[in-house]
């Protein structure tokens, strides 16, 4: 399988640009107005094919709680040319210096290789902290993203994977036990005292709930679907964006010092 954002840390262009969630009509230019009526009728085609567990869901179970661990989880976070773009003019430094203090390293895209002025796909670095690496933007202080305006696709889009979203199971499967659940009660299965704890290594996500048989159509908090596959497609199509060539011989090389 080639490498995606799927076996990334959840850590972002009107198409190049990707507008955010977060965008309201009053920052959108008219073209990108257009441009978003376009993708929503993209997005509304693409859930006639959804896999069926999606029927019987109007709203996903999610609310982030700010803990930050999604930016504490062991992986990768890739930043496109127009994302790096972008969070470099958030930071008001150039193009260049941001790369050099923020980038672990350039992801060579091989059809813009040869071509000049053209920005390149960045892996970002990690920082050692106490409890485990993290994210080079994620505060220690306030425990939050210091480029959350204009963070990755990869990191704004979370949990709305394709892996996530590719099953109830999947969806269960990434739920973790917020750390106040102290008391484990194994006689309560679908309790969140039976969820596993968040870990560096394990990821997953606090702010997810559970869906169950009772609790799939009857929610009345969370994401409403619309919105979760618009997140869905946005994710996936900056996923298609990714150099694969050049993210698999970063994964080679990284194999390759770890096995020596």
């Amino acid at each position: 399988m080639s490498p995606s954002f799927t076996k990334m840390r959840p850590r972002t262009f009107l198409d190049e640009k990707f507008f955010s969630a977060h965008s309201t009509s009053e920052e959108l230019s008219e073209y990108e107005l257009f441009q978003q009526a376009l993708y929503r009728k993209e997005i509304a085609s693409s859930q006639k094919t959804e896999s069926s567990w999606l029927d019987s869901v109007s709203i996903l179970p999610f609310d982030c709680t700010s803990c930050g661990k999604c930016c504490r989880t062991i992986g990768n976070v890739f930043m496109s040319p127009e994302e790096l773009l972008a969070a470099a003019e958030f930071m008001n430094m150039t193009a260049d210096r941001f790369i050099q203090v923020y980038a672990e390293r350039k992801i060579v895209d091989p059809s813009s290789a040869k071509k000049e002025n053209v920005l390149p796909w960045i892996l970002l670095r990690n920082e050692e902290r106490e409890q485990s690496p993290a994210c080079v933007f994620l505060d220690e202080e306030s425990n939050q993203c210091t480029i959350y305006p204009v963070r990755p696709v990869q990191c704004s889009t979370y949990p709305f994977w394709s892996n996530i979203m590719e099953s109830k199971m999947r969806w269960n499967e990434e739920v973790r036990r917020r750390d106040e659940d102290s008391d484990y009660n194994d006689s309560e299965p679908s309790s969140s005292h039976s969820l596993p704890y968040w870990s560096p290594s394990g990821g997953g996500c606090e702010g997810m709930q559970v869906l169950d048989k009772e609790n799939m159509s009857s929610r009345s908090i969370g994401v409403p679907l619309d919105q979760a596959m618009e997140q869905l497609s946005l994710y996936q199509r900056a996923d298609r964006r990714l150099p694969r060539t050049g993210v698999s011989e970063f994964i080679k090389n990284q194999t390759s010092s770890v096995l020596k």
